[in-house]
């Protein structure tokens, strides 16, 4: 019985295709590429999501300041005493705080804050939150999480 054998080569070559390498540089360049855009993309895509969570902080933040001021001016006017106001200030400022973080974080927001009074009378109140965000592709890396911070 005889075997068929049945030789394969390039046109215009005298080389057999097998042993023909030419092209593989093209084939792990375009791995490499797209392995960079992939991780690239990956990375803008947690930053943008780092920034929106950072923007929705701050917002929350101002809101809570806000809502500590006006408590603090409306027991000030009823004759209460300004430490009470410092604390219930505090207080409703944190609430509105934690409230509207948990509506676009499932981590519970860490807030400090101060009041004082100042030199002419009048009450001065600021107030910090910082809060983890999860990173989607940078956790590929070892940056499973971020902290952003308002004031």
């Amino acid at each position: 019985m005889k075997r068929l054998f049945i030789k394969t080569q390039c046109v215009g070559s005298k080389k057999p295709l097998r042993n023909n390498d030419s092209g593989q540089i093209g084939i792990l360049l375009a791995l490499t590429v797209s392995t960079a855009l992939l991780l690239l993309a990956g990375y803008a895509i947690d930053v943008s999501n780092i920034t929106y969570k950072a923007i929705q902080l701050q917002r929350a933040v101002d809101a809570g300041a806000v809502a500590g001021v006006n408590t603090a001016i409306t027991m000030i006017s009823r004759s209460e005493t300004l430490e009470d106001a410092k604390s219930q200030a505090y207080s409703d400022a944190s609430t509105l705080i934690r409230y509207n973080a948990s509506r676009f974080s499932k981590y519970d927001a860490q807030i400090t804050g101060d009041a004082w009074s100042s030199s002419s009378g009048g009450l001065q109140f600021q107030i910090w939150a910082s809060l983890q965000v999860d990173a989607l592709f940078m956790k590929m890396i070892g940056i499973p999480q971020m902290t952003v911070t308002a004031t």
